[in-house]
């Protein structure tokens, strides 16, 4: 199994390669640097969203919300 996907990945790299020795270094620069800025984007957005989801703990009441658990699960 291991084997198989190392040849694969192989494969694979001997094709991206293959690719970019195809595409001139200038346009390999501004590829990368668009590819560093959209991932730089990705990370600012999940930021944002992790942000948001610890906000929103920090609001619960774990002993509130307890017994109402506790009260709807009794009726």
């Amino acid at each position: 199994m291991f084997k198989i996907k190392a040849k694969v990945t192989g494969i694979i790299n001997i094709h991206i390669a293959i690719m970019l020795e195809a595409i001139p270094p200038e346009i390999q620069l501004i590829l990368v640097i668009i590819l560093i800025a959209v991932l730089f984007v990705l990370i600012l957005l999940n930021n944002k969203h992790n942000r948001k989801k610890r906000y929103e703990r920090e609001q619960r009441n774990f002993r509130k919300n307890i017994h109402q658990k506790r009260r709807n699960k009794n009726k």
